[in-house]
């Protein structure tokens, strides 16, 4: 059974997991990817989402860090 003692405790949590695991280049990435896309990213983290539904806890979790990328600008 996975330790779920590591597992991120909040979406906020989760946001700062992904940006901080990402380079400047995938962040670039990211930030410029147009929302309707973000989809694309789903593969990229599911390593982190240990949730009842991961497709939609990781796409939520995504936006967020879409979101907090593009509002740094």
């Amino acid at each position: 059974m996975p330790d779920t003692a590591q597992w991120p405790k909040t979406i906020d949590d989760a946001v700062e997991r992904i940006l901080a695991s990402m380079s400047e280049e995938e962040k670039s990435d990211l930030r410029d990817t147009h929302k309707s896309e973000l989809i694309n990213w789903h593969n990229a983290f599911e390593s982190l989402f240990f949730l009842n539904d991961p497709d939609e806890a990781s796409g939520f979790i995504i936006e967020e860090a879409w979101k907090r990328l593009n509002s740094t600008n």
